[in-house]
């Protein structure tokens, strides 16, 4: 069996649209040249999936309060389940109250509102707003970790492991870059409402006490989200997220000196990640890319049954080439959605990425009688 080769040096034109967080690439960033301070480091642009930049991202790494995006992710779950209602009560315990680290101050036996006790987490980054609402949702906070595990591998967080609701330093409690900003894009995608209400708000006052979030790249609106952390084992780390123009990146960054070198550092990659890349997409989701010959005529049409699209470095943008890859002849038969082909984009100095063609319909295995009646109908 042969292979043909189509070839598209002048590609389609730029699309500078924004479409729905595609499934991310698998490519390596095309950033060989930068460099970060942080240990730990991810830079996505999620209007097309493509990595901008990566630095020891699945290694494992002590996560710190950016741990509490998927205990928010829970709880915004089970609010929009109706198990549980902004306006219910939370009964805090003493335990609760006598959590160490950043607080929002609960007193024992108060019974607070469970949008104060959401605020109290994303804003304030309350340790005992945790552990409260832990003990609301699960009974206790071990049941709570194991809903926990249990979520983040559903989100497709397959490398992390939580011990507890807040993310205090434990040796069985980890996390990585990757996991981070899949949980992290999962909360913006399912809850945009809520992400766009609460992971934004400067500063939250409960029982008289006014503290300020301390993710200081939301004081000028640079970014809306979403979690800081900061630990003795991890340092300091940051999951932000920034839109301009209707195009989202997401950073995830860890293991930085200080909170000023952080928030530093996360305004240039950031800034570096819209500046200096381009968000290409060549076809949309179920678009027809190309029609190939199939044995004993007629042909099939071949579709991208993702959104093909990357970011690509702007200095690049008139250098790609795209490659569609398929067996000729094509025999059938063929399944509705079979793999049939791919697609390839290659830049200069980078490997190639290669995204799935599926087909589009049927193509069953035909009969003398139907080949030679398609002749004659051709006639």
């Amino acid at each position: 069996m042969n292979f043909k080769f189509f070839s598209c040096s002048s590609w389609l034109p730029l699309i500078p649209l924004v479409l729905a967080p595609a499934a991310w690439a698998s490519q390596s960033a095309p950033s060989a040249l930068m460099t970060s301070p942080a240990k730990h480091a991810l830079l996505l642009d999620l209007s097309t999936g493509s990595v901008l930049f990566e630095k020891n991202a699945t290694q494992r790494m002590h996560p710190s309060s950016m741990t509490k995006i998927l205990t928010l992710y829970l709880l915004l779950e089970t609010l929009a389940q109706n198990n549980i209602k902004l306006t219910d009560l939370i009964q805090v315990s003493t335990q609760a109250s006598k959590q160490t680290g950043s607080r929002m101050f609960l007193k024992p036996q108060e019974n607070v509102a469970v949008e104060d006790i959401l605020k109290g987490i994303s804003v304030l980054s309350g340790n005992d707003a945790c552990f409260a609402l832990a003990e609301r949702l699960a009974g206790n906070e071990a049941l709570f970790a194991d809903m926990m595990n249990e979520k983040a591998k559903e989100l497709g967080a397959t490398d992390s492991h939580f011990v507890n609701a807040s993310g205090l330093s434990h040796p069985n409690h980890w996390s990585t870059c990757w996991d981070l900003a899949r949980i992290g894009q999962k909360t913006i995608e399912n809850f945009p409402k809520e992400y766009a209400k609460y992971y934004a708000i400067p500063e939250f006052s409960f029982n008289g006490i006014t503290q300020k979030n301390r993710n200081g790249l939301l004081k000028d609106r640079f970014a809306d989200g979403l979690k800081t952390g900061k630990t003795d084992a991890g340092k300091c780390g940051i999951i932000a997220s920034s839109i301009r123009h209707g195009r989202r990146l997401m950073l995830v960054l860890n293991g930085i000196e200080t909170e000023l070198i952080r928030e530093e550092e996360a305004r240039r990659l950031l800034n570096w990640g819209f500046q200096f890349f381009q968000p290409v997409v060549f076809f949309k989701k179920n678009q027809k890319v190309v029609d190939v010959p199939l044995w004993k005529g007629e042909t099939l049409a071949l579709i991208a049954p993702q959104t093909i699209g990357v970011s690509l470095p702007r200095r690049l943008l008139q250098q790609v080439k795209v490659t569609i890859k398929y067996p000729t002849p094509l025999m059938r038969p063929i399944l509705k959605g079979q793999k049939v082909g791919i697609l390839s984009i290659t830049v200069p100095n980078q490997a190639p990425m290669e995204f799935p063609l599926i087909a589009a319909e049927e193509a069953p295995e035909t009969g003398l009688f139907h080949f030679i009646w398609g002749k004659k109908a051709k006639k």
